[in-house]
């Protein structure tokens, strides 16, 4: 008596599997290497931070919040389709940010160390098509008119 796995059914069924398991991965490499949410790089001063970014709106929504902490290279970065004035709020934060507001690679705006516990509506008083996010002192340098070299 045959084995199943040496029968003609089991070999079909391992291919199927193999198959499969390799459609599976490929699909989440290049999902992964195709992704809306890629990754950026910004200089702020000596620093170098990694960007996660944030375009729908509801992870514009959510930003960082209900998150514990950030790491010490790390920020976010809402992008937008045209520039316009943009409030962003401190909801659901637990630890101090910067925010700055940017026309390009341009700050027009910077709030310093906005609270978690701030109920305040931060605007930009002039038009920006993005607003980057870090914690807070990592943009301590930072100026209204200084630029931000993106990778």
């Amino acid at each position: 008596m045959k084995s199943f796995f040496f029968s003609q059914k089991g070999i079909l069924l391992g291919l199927l599997c193999v198959v499969l398991i390799s459609f599976l991965g490929w699909e989440f490499f290049w999902r992964e290497s195709h992704s809306d949410q890629v990754f950026h790089e910004v200089r702020i001063d000596d620093q170098v931070f990694q960007l996660e970014r944030a375009d729908t709106d509801e992870e514009r929504a959510l930003g960082l919040g209900y998150r514990d902490s950030l790491c010490d290279t790390c920020g976010m970065l809402f992008q937008f389709p045209e520039p316009g004035m943009y409030p962003f709020w401190m909801k659901g934060m637990r630890f101090p940010l910067d925010i700055i507001w940017l026309d390009g690679n341009r700050v027009v705006f910077i709030v310093h160390a906005a609270s978690p516990s701030s109920l305040e509506l931060f605007t930009s008083p002039e038009p920006a098509n993005a607003v980057l996010e870090v914690n807070a002192g990592s943009a301590r340098n930072i100026e209204r008119g200084d630029t931000l070299s993106f990778r």
